[in-house]
Parts: C-alpha cells; structure tokens; sequence
C-alpha cells in the first residue's frame, strides 16, 4: 500500500485498487466504491496525479452536487496540493455552468443572466396566472383543473415542478403538446408566455436547470466560447450519482469537447431520484460513451464495520443493482475490525418523549463520552421533520444547527417583526391592534404581556374619562397612528411611544429609502430589557447557555433577512423597498439564502439527502414509523412531472412501487453509512403509529440494551442543579455549595439563588386585570368548565397557548355534518359533506388520514342513529348553531349551542356535540357548566344572539325539557347522550353568582391547584409541574 494523507491529514494507505485509480491513464474511467471505501481521498490523489504529470490546476475540473459537498473536497484539494489557483478547486455542476455562461455572454458584450430562485420563479408563475384568470387568457386546461385549482400553492409547486423537468430533459413544449395529454397541453401553452415573460427581464432569469441547459450547448456547439475560458483537460467527478439528467449531458458535452472524465460513486447511496437523479450513472454513463472503459471497484471499507456493517449490508441486500454491485463485497482491514461500532434501537410512547430520549443520548455521548456535538447528528426522512426535531432537541438543551428547508422570513420567529414593521413603515400592509401588539411583543417593542395589558388599561380609562366607549383596540391604532398619542399615559406607554417613533421615522424615509436601509433602521432601534437586540442575542450566543443555539438561528435569519433584501436592490436598484415587502409576503417557497457562517459546535439535524459526503461519529436516525419512513407513496402528481422522462408512459403499479421502496431503502442506507462509530434508530410505537421495518432491521442488530424511559441523570446543567440544590435541602454539603456558586458565577441559570422558585420577591401583587362594570370579564361555557376543575390549570391554558391539532379540524368537520344534517340526512349526505372539508386537513401520512377517516365515519353513523331517534321522538331540529352572549354584573358569556330542538309538547332540548373519547359520568352531567350555560342563555331569551328573529321566536319561551352532551367518537357501539335536567330558579340564580364569582377568579392574582383531583391524577396536566417544590423558573 501507498501512505498519503487523508481528510483532516491523517495518515492512510491506498490499496491496490486505489492505486490502480490513481494510475490510470484511460480517457474515461468509472470507479464504484461503497461508502466508507476510501472514493474522496482516491479522487484527490487522482486529482495530484494528473497536476504531477503536468495538467495546470485550472485545467482540472472537479465537481462535486451540493455545495457542502464541492466545500468539503475543495479543503481536500487545497490542503494536498498547496498550489495558488485563479479559481475554486472544486464546484458544483450548476456553479461551472454559471460561471461558462457568464463568460460567454460577457465576451459578447452582453448583460449576463442572473440565478432564479425557486422563490422567485413560484412568484414569477402565481404572477402569470394570477394575470392569465384577470384577463380571461387562460390555457385550455382541462376541466378537472379549474380556476380554483389554478390558485392553490401546490398547484403552482408542481407547475414550477414540471417546468424543471422540461428543462432537465430537454423536453420542447412541441413534445409536451404532441402527447396528447391535455393538462401537457396546457401546460405546453403556459411555458410558452412564461419564457416570452423571462425574456423581456433584465438580467435574464434563468433556473439552475436552465443554466446547465445554455451551459451544455455553449460547450456542444463552442458557440460564443470565451477564448479566455481556460481549456479543460481533465473532468474528476465525485458522488456522480446524485448528478440530474441536464449535468450528466453537460459531462457528456465536455468529453466530446476532448476532456477525459473520472467519476466516483455508489449506487446504493444515491439520494436525488426525486430530482431526476440516476443511481445508474455510476457506470452508465462513462460505458455508455464507451462500452469498454475501464470500471474499477473499490473493495476496501475504512469505515462501515461490525454491527453497523452488517445493517448496511441487510439494507442493500434488498436495493437493485443499478448496473453495479461489486462494490458490496467490501472487507474491513483487519487492524480496523475491532474498532467500536455500536448499534442501538429503541421505541417511544411519543413524539415529545422520543425527541427527549435523543436529546439524553446526545448528551450522555458529549459530556461521558466526550465526543463534539459536531460529531453529532440527527437524521429524518423530511425537511418538515428536520425542522420540528431539531426545535424539539433544542428545547431540551442540546444546541444545533438545522439543515432543513428554508423557513420563510414571515414565518420566522425573529424576522417576522422585522417584515411586519417594514411592510407597516412602506405602506404595503395597513396595521391592525394585532400588528401592533406583535410589534411591541417583539424586540422592537421591549414589552411583556402584563405591560401590554397595563398599557391597554391605561388607554382605556383615559377613553371612558372622556365619555367615550371605543375599545383598547380601535385605541391602540389611534395612538399610533397620531404624532404623540401615547404622551398623557406617563411610563407605562414609554415603550410604546419608542416604538411609534421607530415606525414614524421609519415612515418618512421609506420613499428614499432601499430595502435594506428600512431594514437597518428597524433593527437598530430594537431593544432587549433595555439592551440593543444584537448584543442582546450575540451575548446569549457567546454565553453558550441552554438558548444559544436558538439565539445564533435567529441571528442567521436577520443576516438571510438582510442577503435577500440586499440582493433585491442590486437586481433592481430603481424598484422601491415597498416592492421588496410586497414580494415576501406573497412568496410560497422560502430561498437558500447563503450568507456567511460561524461555525460552531452543535448538533447536525437535517434529512439523508443532505448527508451526501458527510459522516459523524454518532448518527441517530429518528422517525422509523411505519408510513413515514419508507414512505411508500407513490411519486405521482396532478400534472405529472414524473411521467415526463417516460413520455408520459405509466409504469406497472408493481413497478412503480418497486422503485419506490429501493429509493426509500437507498436514503436510509446512506443514513446509516454516514455513522462511523455509533448508530441509533428511534421509532414511535403507541396506538397510532408503528415501528416499521427499517427499524426492525436495525434493531436486529442492537448492541447493547438501551431504555430511554428509564429515570436517570438527564447530562444537563440544570439538572446537575437541581441535583446539588436536593442535597442542599437535607444537608450543608460544602462541595455542592461550591459546585452551585461555581456554576451561577459561569451563567448557569438554574444555579443563581436570585432565580429560584419561591425564594424571589412577588413581581405584582396585581391580579391579571381588575375587575370593572365598564369592561367586563369575558367567560366562555368551556372556560367555566376547565376553571372550576383547576384553577392553575386554566390560567396556564389560557396564557401560555396551545397548539392546534389534527383532532381538533377532524371534530369541526363532524359539526359542521351536524349542523346542516337535515330531515332526510343519511350517512353518505353526511359523509360529502366530511369529503369536502377533508382536503383541509394536513397529515403527515396517508395512513393517517384513512385511519381518521375511518373513525369519523363511525361517527357519522352514530349520528345518524341519534338522528332516527329524534324522529322517532317526534322531534325537530328548530335551530342549529345559535350563538349568544349573556351579559351579568361582571361578567359576559357568549357561546354557541350546536342545535335546539323542540317536542311534540313544544319543550326546548338542548343539545351540545362531543367528539371526544371519553364521555363525562350521568353524574356530573348534572352540574355540568357548558350545559347550565346553554340552559341559562336560553332561559334568558338567547340575548345577542345574531338568528334571526323567526328562530329566536320559535324557541324563547317555550318549557325547558332538557339539556344533553352528544358524545359519538367514545368506543361504544352507539352514541352516548348525558342529560342535565331543567334548571330551577334557584339553580339558575346560583349558577349566576357563580359565574361572578369565576370571574373574580380569572381576574384574581392566584389560582388554585386541585391536586387530587386534576393536577397529580392528571399525567399531561400543564400544571403538574408547577407542584414540584425544587422546580426553577
């Protein structure tokens, strides 16, 4: 063997068949290497080899398919060969073809092209057809593609889609047109004004695809070829597999212009077939230019071994060949056999549990094991999934840095302020009372909830003294939008006034202002407790504290933020800034933003398709649930993109899923190949979801036993905290005492005395609000219902929020069935009605929706019982949906009733819809405060309510029978009804002292916690936590 030097200049030894790639002189040459088998430092000794034997470095051209990976090689490159060069060492495909076209265009006088972004060409598209439907010059789409569908974003999505693939395969819309399809020919007709559009822009626009495109016919036809464009000698190509149909014709382009072509690759690791990718190109394309070029493999594996070997193998065992496969005969070196190669497998009872167990494995490898987060990652099967994973980790103190699609700047936490006040400051959005308090929330107001309230109660008293009765929010506008409105309120609207200055000023300048300037002048007026924003958060950063990672996000989205509205003004230096704002908030797709990074130590979550030329010393591969990964959906669409490199032909459905499964298999096994060291696979196992095969086959192979439930030492500073402060509580432990001190003086915050729970002086002895003839509390019937099971309990739900979910939507579909099911409603009336709403939904996975969808209609067939019975009862439906507002003392209480109906003996049933699982015991539907609410708005007349007057008529006054909670998503076989009996006079007399006394309550300035009864019994109660004695802020 040969001794060179390796990434991060170790010392390794080529083999045989390394040096036999290094040696070769053949034009064309094809090696197949598995992962882990040495393909990037034979690259780069093949590279040294052809500058040894006299190649200038500029005549040498490697490419490699994404920019980290082209960055990685690029240090290889420089580190090896020490020699100064006019250009990268090693480029993307898509940079090459940029930087031919902008030669050949600059030696002919003319303005280059300019990079479109798949933000800017969604936006181009949604502009186009958004003119098209104004002007009645539509394509002849079909009729199953209406206007309607025309304005979705995924429509959209997917025009943009087949756009690509056109120009990835060099398909005409003549061709598009001659298949007969109509939605080709329409689409044909659109790409046609869409590029009669692109051509009128200067610079012209061109997209990646069609770059590579005019790049590939520059070097075919020499057409306008730069002679100051230095000759290439030499093409060295690394992870070929990834490379799109347009940049393996661009390599075919450069042979026949006479340079020689090496490509590197494993076909069992590809990870672009979604983009047109071929597994296939690692030996097909150089024998397709020549059949008896040389193919060598590679048979030596440096990395993948034991344990983790043998899953790798399990997993391409069951791959397709892709015209390859002796790269799977890899052996480990003896001296590398006995290396660690741990495996370990595990299921969760949840999401949040299972993002909890990564977050403790994570760190029980960096603080026992000591290896660097960077040697970390975290890999899932979406970018969707790389985003909530990585917040969920984060939030559970392990910094990290998302690889994961880019978030739109209105969507991001820390520049959402900055879009908002900028779009408020160039007159492009017209504030509300919302905007407004999101913008005193924000950095750019430096205010919390309770001062936002003080605030809102001050202009409030200021109205009624002056005879008014506006509200705090038609208040909050006027004082912002008058000079000084915020003057006569004194301190507690001295945030507020800064703010309004900021937007003034901000307002004046807009019109001479760029984009950029807006921005910077909002941003330099921000403010943390006091503190400048960007010291604020680069503090937090440089802290390291358990929020510096979220810190050093947010701070990156401010500098994408400023890239993206800086880039718009060199584009177009004349457009105004307003044209900017207007621009990001019609945006669907989010651009990849580059901007200069620090790198830092944290974890690496992102997807198997970002991985490629990446390895970690741990490699955790979460979410192998069944439906989610393999996700075996086929890969159609409405305008099928797919089908256009087939000429619109169908594959068998066999088929298709056939090359669904081993593209699947293929990114999971470049997961697994990217794990030196340690594997870890996580699954949720609960009653939704299931562990699927690819998890099975891992743990098949476990290696040491591992319980992420089990209770032990979390590897945080907070809980070494509350370690040492539960010694403290039983003794005078010295050492812990120091430990404490030492950790408190390090910013550790869960150590510092002036933090800690019980021991800080009450903030306000105020109540949330005061209680007030002139402002009512507002109580809704549920929040009766979850005040008086918990008080503590409701107060958290009510202010720290909640997010939505799936069964949420799923119950408003079942009423919405329920209000309009009439007389002669049937299961399948019922049932379009469902259909029709279910499409607004979002799940994660089919299954999913069919497994809900399954569930809702034993819904609707209990409803349609219930339904029998009522007729059978000689009932009517009179009312459904009814809403009201009883107004007391203190208090208001609106609602809605779900529906009324009256008896042959013209008596009121109340009826109120439950989809919920678990029905309330006969019991305490008795006293139970939704119903004596709707009893009681009834009782009462239905006062504000907005039914007509023919209704109100048909129901007030009548003889209450009854009132009945309507539980149909429970697991018995029909529905359950749980009745409250008429209430009395004196019943309903009480239940109004009681809702003046809940609303005290809710205005109170402490809350109750009912510990038997809701917070300890309770497992997922929000308070619970609130009850632990050593627990800290």
């Amino acid at each position: 063997m040969t001794a060179v030097h390796g990434p991060g200049g170790a010392r390794v030894e080529l083999s045989a068949r390394q040096r036999e790639v290094v040696e070769s002189a053949a034009p064309l040459l094809a090696v197949v290497g598995a992962a882990g088998s040495g393909k990037s430092v034979t690259l780069v000794e093949k590279v040294a080899a052809l500058v040894a034997a006299g190649a200038a470095a500029e005549e040498v051209l490697v490419l490699s398919p994404t920019r980290e990976s082209a960055r990685s090689l690029r240090e290889q490159l420089d580190m090896r060969l020490g020699v100064v060069r006019s250009g990268p060492s090693a480029r993307t495909p898509q940079s090459f073809a940029f930087e031919v076209v902008r030669h050949s265009y600059l030696s002919r006088g003319r303005t280059p092209p300019r990079l479109l972004t798949g933000g800017e060409q969604e936006a181009l598209i949604s502009d186009i057809l958004d003119g098209e439907n104004a002007l009645g010059r539509v394509p002849a789409w079909p009729e199953s593609i209406d206007a309607s569908i025309r304005a979705l974003a995924g429509f959209r999505h997917e025009l943009r889609d087949v756009i690509d693939q056109c120009s990835q395969w060099g398909v005409r819309p003549a061709q598009l047109r001659e298949s007969g399809r109509k939605e080709w020919v329409a689409v044909a007709d659109f790409i046609d004004e869409y590029r009669a559009v692109v051509a009128t822009l200067d610079p012209l626009p061109l997209t990646a695809a069609e770059l590579m495109a005019e790049a590939t016919r520059l070097v075919e036809t020499q057409t306008g070829w730069p002679a100051e464009f230095p000759a290439l000698r030499h093409v060295v190509v690394d992870d070929i597999q990834e490379f799109t149909p347009q940049g393996a014709r661009l390599l075919r382009a450069l042979v026949g212009s006479g340079a020689t072509l090496a490509t590197f690759g494993d076909p069992d690791t590809a990870t672009n077939e979604f983009r047109g990718g071929s597994p296939e190109l690692v030996t097909g394309l150089v024998r397709d230019i020549d059949p008896n070029a040389p193919l060598i493999e590679l048979t030596v594996s440096y990395r993948t071994r034991g344990a983790i070997g043998r899953v790798m193998h399990a997993v391409t065992g069951m791959i397709g060949s892709a015209r390859a496969g002796g790269q799977r005969k890899a052996w480990v070196p003896p001296q590398l056999r006995e290396g660690p190669a741990d495996v370990l497998a595990a299921t969760c009872a949840s999401v949040s549990m299972e993002a909890m167990a990564i977050a403790r494995e994570l760190r029980r490898r960096h603080v026992v094991d000591g290896v660097p987060w960077s040697e970390c990652a975290v890999v899932v099967r979406s970018s969707a999934q790389a985003e909530a994973v990585a917040r969920a980790v984060e939030a559970e103190g392990v910094p990290v840095r998302a690889s994961g699609r880019p978030q739109l700047f209105r969507e991001h936490p820390a520049t959402f302020p900055l879009l908002l006040a900028g779009s408020i400051a160039t007159g492009v959005r017209v504030p509300s009372s919302a905007d407004y308090e999101t913008l005193l929330l924000s950095f750019l107001g430096d205010m919390d909830v309770v001062q936002l309230r003080r605030l809102r109660r001050e202009l409030r008293r200021e109205e009624l003294a002056a005879g008014g009765s506006r509200s705090a929010a038609d208040l909050l506008v006027e004082a912002f939008q008058a000079q000084a409105g915020f003057a006569s309120l004194g301190p507690v609207a001295r945030a507020a006034q800064s703010l309004a200055t900021v937007l003034n000023r901000a307002t004046a300048a807009a019109e001479g202002d760029s984009a950029v300037q807006v921005l910077w002048r909002l941003w330099d007026a921000g403010r943390v407790d006091g503190v400048p924003v960007a010291q604020s958060w680069q503090r937090r950063v440089l802290a390291a504290g358990e929020d510096a990672s979220a810190m050093s996000r947010n701070l990156d989205a401010v500098v994408a933020l400023f890239a993206t509205a800086s880039r718009f003004t060199e584009h177009a230096p004349d457009a105004p800034a307003s044209e900017f704002f207007a621009e990001q908030w019609r945006r669907r797709v989010a651009d990849d933003v580059i901007t200069p990074s620090v790198s830092r130590d944290a974890v690496w979550v992102g997807t198997a398709a970002q991985l490629v030329s990446r390895s970690f010393d741990t490699v955790v591969i979460a979410g192998l649930q069944q439906g989610v990964w393999p996700d075996m959906r086929l890969r159609d669409t409405l305008l099928g993109a797919r089908r256009i490199s087939r000429g619109g032909e169908r594959h068998a459905p066999e088929d298709e899923r056939r090359e669904v499964l081993h593209s699947e298999l293929r990114l999971f096994a470049r997961a697994v190949s990217s794990a030196r060291r340690r594997l870890v696979v996580t699954a949720v196992d609960s009653e939704d979801d299931t562990a699927s095969a690819l998890f099975q086959i891992v743990a098949a192979e476990q290696t040491e036993s591992w319980h992420p439930e089990s209770v032990g030492h979390s590897y945080t500073l907070r809980s070494l905290a509350a370690q040492l402060r539960r010694e403290l509580d039983t003794s005078d432990d010295q050492d812990a005492i120091n430990a404490l001190a030492l950790m408190s003086r390090e910013g550790v915050s869960a150590a510092d005395p002036q933090r800690w729970h019980g021991l800080l002086a009450v903030s306000s002895a105020e109540g949330i609000r005061e209680m007030s003839p002139d402002e009512p509390v507002r109580v809704s019937p549920s929040g009766v219902e979850s005040f008086d099971t918990c008080g503590l309990g409701w107060f958290l739900d009510r202010y720290r929020g909640r997010e939505g979910a799936v069964s949420a939507g799923v119950g408003t579909i079942v009423h919405a069935a329920f209000e309009r099911a009439g007389d002669d409603a049937s299961v399948e009336s019922l049932a379009q009605i469902v259909d029709d709403g279910w499409t607004n939904l979002t799940f994660d996975v089919d299954w999913e929706s069919r497994w809900r969808r399954s569930k809702v209609q034993g819904m609707l067939e209990k409803l349609i019982s219930y339904l029998d019975h009522v007729r059978a009862e000689q009932r009517r439906r009179v009312a459904a949906e009814i809403d009201f507002c009883v107004e007391g003392e203190s208090f208001v209480l609106p609602g809605t009733i779900d529906r009324i109906e009256v008896d042959s003996d013209n008596r009121v049933h109340i009826i109120d819809l439950k989809t919920s699982r678990n029905a309330i015991t006969r019991d305490e539907a008795k006293t139970n405060p939704q119903l004596m609410s709707y009893q009681l708005a009834v009782l009462d007349g239905l006062p504000g309510s907005s039914a007509d007057a023919a209704v109100q008529d048909r129901i007030v006054g009548l003889e209450l029978a009854q009132a009945g909670l309507l539980y149909v998503g429970t697991s018995a076989k029909g529905y359950v009804v749980r009745i409250q009996e008429p209430l009395t006079a004196e019943q309903r007399a009480a239940f109004r002292a009681h809702l003046h006394e809940v609303a005290e309550g809710m205005s109170a300035a402490e809350f109750v916690a009912r510990l038997e009864s809701h917070c300890v019994s309770t497992g997922y109660a929000p308070c619970r936590i609130h009850l632990v004695p050593a627990v800290t802020e």
